[in-house]
C-alpha cells in the first residue's frame, strides 16, 4: 500500500521533532524518528490492524508510543495520515 502523509501531518511532525531537538537530546529524537517510520511500515503491510476511533467511522489510531499517536485513514490502495499527536 501506499503511505501518504496531509500537509498538517508533516508539520506535525516537523514541529514534534523542532521541540525534541530542543528540550531533549539526539538519542530522543533519533528514538521518535525510528518509532515513527516503524509504524508507517507496519501499517503499510497491515493497515487494518488498528482500530478505528470512537469519534469518526473510517479513521484508525495506531499508537506509536505512550505519547504519540497516528491517526489514519485506509481508502483503496492509499493509507492516508491525518494527524501526529501527542496522547497526554
Amino acid at each position: 500500500m501506499v503511505v501518504e502523509w496531509s500537509d498538517p501531518t508533516t508539520e506535525d511532525f516537523d514541529n514534534i521533532v523542532r521541540y525534541l531537538e530542543n528540550n531533549w537530546n539526539d538519542k530522543v529524537v533519533g528514538k521518535f524518528i525510528r518509532n515513527i517510520r516503524e509504524e508507517i511500515l507496519r501499517l503499510a503491510v497491515f493497515p487494518f490492524a488498528f482500530p478505528v476511533t470512537h469519534r469518526k467511522k473510517n479513521v484508525r489510531r495506531c499508537v506509536v508510543s505512550k505519547t504519540n499517536s497516528i491517526y489514519y485513514s485506509v481508502k483503496e490502495n492509499i493509507i492516508l495520515i491525518f494527524a501526529i499527536s501527542d496522547n497526554r
